[in-house]
């Protein structure tokens, strides 16, 4: 196995052997399915067989598995998405626009104020979004503790997830042995590292869980709380004698949508303004439909989202372009099954790898290049699959939040269109620093720190983000 980027090296496999590749790693078997189809017919179609997560050594000692996410397939997990659908389905999302609409304002103001630090801002508003939704909480700025342990969270959950030694070696009694290893091989011995990412993964984990939870309870005890996710549920769980029942839950299902709010979102909006960078022409066709369809100088509101097609294309296309989470989150088959032939043996870890269906060249065309109009076909070709499938997770483990990212991401992406230009920065010497495509690989994928020049668009839109803040403080 490859060290970094192992998407794109089951891709390569992909294209010489199959749709389903399998890997064994030491001992350790692995399927990558590197086809669209062969993902929905197994986690979709075959669902009842396919929901649960594999054995990981290090997400369970961490702690990891107690968030829904990465829960077997059960009760508590389908409790869990109860819970969120309630809040995050399709008909209920609507209730956040507001919110997600005042924070991008807040977005706007600090690119306006100091657009040097654009990635301090865009990780400030997804945090920002995602913690009033799911806490009452509100971040005071971009250095807030809560944002700071969800960057910390995420990177611990990441390096969990990936294919090191302690994952790789089978384990005949998962809890005896695991915990003899931790416990008794010495921290000298070449790649114990996970010693370290055990103890700071088992802090973080009960902090994520639990901090921003306890926060919300004490707020309303006091009376000063602000109604969220976690209060409604506390709200309606709560018994007669004072006790709140599936409590444990209740914390775990709005830590899930804490750590996965405040982390993909930021990725796509840098990915967003690296693209406007390198393809400027779809930056002049975006702000021409928001100049024609709302006006200038006009910031757009959610309702707008159905008459701008070409922003919607943009939205599309910085998902699928650089994948956030090349491989999703891993599925389990808890029975043996056979697929075109191939044996699938139960508990096998299977990858979808989304990387490679969102760079299919029959699905989309020079899928290196970043090209909005493809999901504005003409001339009777047909729209490419759509990215939020593909990118959201497949069957009963598709992600709950999918419909209030769409809408965060639409917001900001639209809104930062509307008041400012993006262009290339300049050296000392005056020449254009051009930036570089390349990520810091993870489960969760970000741009790599890059230059850009930020500047409105014109002073009444200036004035127009100083009013909008204005009345939201």
């Amino acid at each position: 196995m490859p060290g970094v980027s192992e998407w794109e090296k089951a891709r390569r496999w992909g294209q010489e052997h199959g749709d389903l590749v399998f890997v064994k790693n030491l001992v350790r078997p692995y399927i990558f399915i590197n086809s669209y189809d062969a993902a929905v017919e197994l986690f979709e179609k075959r669902g009842n067989n396919y929901s649960s997560r594999p054995q990981n050594t290090l997400i369970e000692l961490e702690g990891w598995s107690q968030l829904p996410s990465q829960m077997a397939y059960g009760d508590e997990h389908r409790k869990s998405r109860q819970f969120l659908n309630r809040f995050f389905g399709p008909s209920s999302v609507t209730d956040f626009c507001e919110l997600q609409t005042k924070v991008a304002h807040k977005l706007l103001f600090g690119l306006l104020t100091e657009p040097d630090r654009f990635e301090d801002f865009t990780r400030r508003s997804a945090g920002e979004t995602i913690m009033m939704a799911a806490y009452g909480y509100e971040v005071s700025n971009e250095k807030d503790p809560y944002i700071a342990l969800a960057d910390r969270g995420v990177r611990s959950l990441s390096e969990a997830k990936g294919f090191s030694l302690v994952n790789l070696l089978p384990w005949s009694n998962l809890n005896d042995e695991r915990l003899l290893l931790v416990r008794y091989l010495p921290e000298w011995v070449p790649g114990t590292g996970f010693h370290r990412l055990i103890k700071e993964g088992y802090k973080l984990s009960h902090a994520m869980v639990f901090e921003p939870y306890e926060a919300t309870k004490k707020s309303m005890s006091d009376g000063t709380y602000i109604s969220s996710v976690t209060s409604k549920l506390i709200e309606v769980n709560s018994t007669e004698d004072g006790n709140i029942a599936d409590e444990p839950t209740i914390a775990k299902s709005a830590a899930i949508a804490y750590a996965a709010g405040a982390d993909t979102t930021v990725s796509t909006l840098n990915t967003f303004i690296l693209a406007m960078l390198l393809y400027p022409e779809t930056q002049r066709r975006g702000q021409e439909e928001l100049d024609r369809v709302i006006g200038k100088d006009i910031l757009p509101t959610m309702e707008d989202k159905t008459n701008l097609p070409y922003i919607n294309a943009l939205c599309n296309e910085a998902l699928r372009w650089q994948t956030v989470a090349p491989l999703g989150l891993a599925h389990c088959p808890t029975k043996d099954d056979v697929y075109n032939g191939y044996f699938i043996p139960a508990g096998i870890t299977i990858y979808a790898n989304i990387w490679a269906m969102q760079r299919d060249p029959l699905e989309y065309p020079e899928p290196e290049k970043f090209i909005p109009e493809r999901w504005m076909p003409s001339d009777g070709k047909r729209t490419p699959l759509d990215v939020y499938k593909t990118q959201f997770g497949f069957g009963r483990r598709t992600c709950p939040g999918k419909h209030f990212a769409a809408n965060s991401i639409f917001i900001d992406i639209a809104s930062i269109l509307a008041a400012f230009n993006i262009e290339m920065a300049s050296d000392e010497n005056g020449a254009q620093i051009i930036p570089v495509v390349d990520y810091v690989e993870g489960f969760v994928r970000h741009p790599k720190p890059f230059k850009c020049k930020i500047t409105p668009r014109s002073d009444k839109i200036t004035s127009t983000i100083k009013q909008a803040v204005e009345a939201i403080l």
